[in-house]
């Protein structure tokens, strides 16, 4: 039977039911004293404009409108690593705290002990808090954006503020920074095909809730099925076609599926999952997979199998074709989409270095804070290896009100609702 039939009942493609509405609008209130004391919010964008244009009209469609609303809000601020270059703090030293440093700095300074935190080329971390999940034997372009709540139809700010005290029997002196329930990060995940040509791969997000965190992921295809079911439906004479039809007959496979382990060997008890990929063979029409991926709408990926066999599932593509529909060394298909999944290592944003090597006690922490590592409020230009301290807020975040001090009069508990500040 020719494979277009085979797939033919997966051509209507639906989303799949989650448990909890993780896109739906964060209902956020303000006491009204609060609200009218707030210091207005600008949104001042960090990448210049062509570059955002750039990005933006890479971004493919999705599912939901409240998405394609997001990225289309020119209140909606874009980042990468160009404009917030990863950065950690160096917390506590004997007489002086060193501050803010970029994370491709800490290698050539910690000691020995503490040397495979870092990756092995020494300019972030190493797995799970280097690359994004998934992606640390991939070659992967991220752009990351911001999506701040609304109070009549102000955004509301970031807070911070700076945590005094000792640990391990020296000074601490730590930024804090979190941010208001509603707020949505979006971290965007894009690869090149063999032409060059950027594409997009992978949306995850993480929107903030009362009692924490929700992650999600959207992909254009979250099943084998609904690749094999869009493969059908563009070509329908895919049996004709060697190359394609061996792809669509892998991709009715259930047997194909090889175990694979992503562990956290130095960061002892944050990541180890067993598990599977799919490592798809080159469907052998690169025009196929660019036309897949830049007119499918991205839809979730939510606690989705992408193929199972019995017991055996993985949660994502894989593949070593230089045209596929992820990059070759894509990892993401051992790890379920999932709060669960992704908190085990978002939880530690902020957490002492000295953790997970002891004699590293005054080498800092794990970048990020609130449990988003990609963003931070420090001034760029000063994140060096400094004998005093270095850290000051971005100038930009102070004049737009993006970045606000910790004030409980005006910063209702309500909304800011990660931890409790003390100024």
């Amino acid at each position: 039977m020719p494979c277009c039939i085979l797939v033919a009942l997966h051509l209507k493609r639906t989303a799949r039911s989650v448990s909890k509405p993780l896109l739906s609008l964060v209902a956020v209130t303000l006491a009204a004293e609060n609200a009218r004391a707030q210091a207005p919010v600008q949104i001042q964008q960090l990448l210049d404009p062509a570059t955002l244009a750039a990005y933006r009209e890479d971004v493919p469609r999705f599912g939901y409108e409240r998405l394609n609303q997001i990225v289309k809000d020119e209140d909606t601020l874009w980042y990468d690593d160009d404009v917030i270059p990863p950065a950690y703090q160096d917390t506590i030293a004997p007489d002086v705290t060193v501050g803010c440093r970029a994370n491709s700095f800490g290698a050539q300074l910690i000691v020995p002990q503490g040397r495979p935190t870092f990756n092995a080329s020494g300019d972030d971390f190493a797995f799970p808090f280097g690359a994004t999940a998934g992606t640390d034997n991939a070659r992967t372009e991220v752009v990351d954006f911001l999506s701040l709540p609304k109070v009549d139809g102000r955004a509301l700010p970031i807070v911070y503020y700076i945590q005094r005290g000792q640990r391990s029997g020296f000074g601490l002196v730590e930024w804090r920074w979190h941010y208001p329930k509603g707020t949505l990060f979006g971290e965007m995940i894009f690869m090149r095909d063999s032409e060059g040509r950027r594409v997009p791969v992978e949306l995850r997000t993480r929107e903030k809730f009362k009692n924490g965190w929700a992650m999600n992921a959207y992909r254009p295809f979250p099943t084998a099925a609904s690749l094999a079911a869009a493969v059908a439906n563009a070509r329908p004479q895919c049996a004709a076609n060697p190359e394609l039809a061996a792809f669509m007959r892998y991709l009715q496979d259930p047997t194909t599926l090889v175990a694979k382990r992503l562990d956290s060997a130095y960061f002892r008890d944050v990541f180890t999952q067993d598990g599977f990929l799919d490592v798809l063979p080159d469907a052998g029409d690169p025009a196929l997979i660019h036309e897949l991926l830049t007119t499918t709408p991205f839809v979730t990926a939510f606690a989705s199998p992408w193929k199972k066999n019995g017991t055996a599932t993985t949660w994502a593509a894989a593949t070593n074709a230089a045209d596929g529909i992820v990059p070759v060394g894509f990892e993401a298909g051992v790890i379920e989409v999932g709060d669960v999944s992704c908190t085990r290592c978002h939880k530690d944003a902020l957490r002492p270095i000295a953790d997970f090597a002891p004699a590293a006690v005054l080498y800092g922490d794990i970048w990020g804070s609130d449990q988003i590592f990609s963003f931070h409020v420090m001034d760029p230009t000063t994140c060096q290896g400094a004998s005093t301290d270095n850290r000051r807020l971005r100038p930009s975040f102070r004049a737009s009100g993006l970045v606000q001090q910790y004030d409980p009069k005006t910063h209702g508990a309500d909304v800011y609702v990660e931890f409790n500040p003390r100024p």
